[in-house]
């Protein structure tokens, strides 16, 4: 039920593949690992690459693979993509504030759909223990985005 719901776009990877030199194989290496990573991109004409990574990562867990729709949706529908939301660009601090209020909308958006929301706070907590606590200067971090996430039970 879910993968009829879940598009990956993978126009950019199979783009960059055809384009690839049949001796480059370092970049086709490099494709490899980034679409192996554990993200998803949202593009401001309203498409999601979901990475093979994040897919991999949560195939046990198919709300999480929404929850993560959901927040890439959030940046599109609060305008955070490109020149729309120079705002969220501005500073790594309103980037991180821009991030949490895509989480906040994801979940909202999860709750009306009659999904899981509970799955955004697990989903950070599986990433937290995986990866450790690393956010970077533009992402909150996994314990942050647990904690602000958490379902209270």
């Amino acid at each position: 039920m879910v993968n009829k719901k879940i598009r990956v776009i993978q126009v950019a990877y199979d783009r960059q593949k055809r384009n690839a030199l049949p001796n480059s194989l370092g970049l086709a290496r490099w494709i490899n690992e980034l679409y192996a990573q554990v993200q998803a991109i949202a593009w401001g004409d309203g498409s999601i690459v979901l990475h093979k990574g994040l897919l991999t990562f949560n195939r046990r867990h198919p709300d999480a693979i929404v929850y993560v729709m959901a927040h890439e949706i959030g940046h599109w529908v609060l305008g955070h993509l490109g020149w729309k939301h120079p705002w969220c660009a501005s500073s790594n601090r309103r980037h991180k504030q821009c991030e949490k209020d895509a989480d906040l909308y994801a979940i909202t958006l999860m709750r009306k759909a009659g999904y899981n929301h509970c799955a955004a706070a697990e989903n950070w907590k599986r990433m937290l223990y995986k990866f450790g606590n690393r956010g970077g200067s533009t992402h909150p971090t996994p314990r942050e985005r647990y904690n602000y996430l958490r379902c209270k039970r």
